[in-house]
């Protein structure tokens, strides 16, 4: 693979890979998603609007903190840096509130979730530049299993 950084940083086009050509701009709007992924995630898991669980509980703070670090350092690998570090995000999904996303409408109306600009896109950004993503993986089968669940009816 060649190196994933854009050679020319004022063309809006970067070559990442001789088979995939993508708009900076995607690149980093995908990436900068990357505390959306874990509270939507969870909000979708645990089919609740409130995110303090993510905040309060231990656990599942732990598993975000740790997926938006996976996609942290993919995110580096393409040049895009975050002003906010992981900390602070997590604590801000927390003191958004309780809100309905519109993933958890679609779930709740048994509707194709977009989960694929959330997550699927995060992870087959680190395919490209081959940085494991084994906690987003698991939780992206979790929400694809909900998702899966909801559109049968069960």
């Amino acid at each position: 693979m060649s190196d994933v950084r854009n050679p020319h940083p004022h063309d809006p086009v970067a070559v990442y890979d001789a088979d995939v050509v993508a708009d900076e701009r995607v690149v980093e709007g995908a990436l900068r998603r990357y505390g959306f992924s874990a509270e939507r995630s969870w909000r979708l898991i645990n089919l609740s609007e409130n995110a303090t669980y993510l905040v309060d509980d231990p656990g599942t703070r732990a598993v975000s903190r740790t997926m938006m670090l996976e996609a942290k350092r993919i995110a580096e690998q393409f040049g895009v840096h975050f002003r906010v570090d992981v900390e602070r995000r997590i604590d801000g999904a927390g003191a958004v509130g309780a809100h309905k996303t519109s993933t958890l409408v679609d779930l709740e109306n048994r509707r194709p979730m977009e989960i694929d600009p959330l997550l699927t896109v995060v992870q087959e950004m680190g395919r490209l530049v081959n940085e494991p993503t084994p906690t987003i993986d698991v939780v992206l089968a979790l929400v694809k299993l909900r998702e899966r669940m909801a559109l049968q009816g069960a």
